[in-house]
């Protein structure tokens, strides 16, 4: 029980911590964001033909 318990936290730290770089970044991982969105929407219609 308690091996599966620091996994999550420190997890959930890292991810504290990464969302606060994001948003000190927002408009740059605003950016980010959309192209991957982007991209993963090409490569999806790419691979569906």
């Amino acid at each position: 029980m308690f091996n599966e318990v620091v996994p999550m936290v420190k997890f959930t730290i890292v991810k504290t911590q990464v969302n606060a770089n994001l948003r000190k970044d927002s408009i740059k991982s605003a950016l980010i964001s959309v192209n991957l969105r982007f991209y993963g929407y090409l490569l999806i219609v790419v691979s569906g033909f």
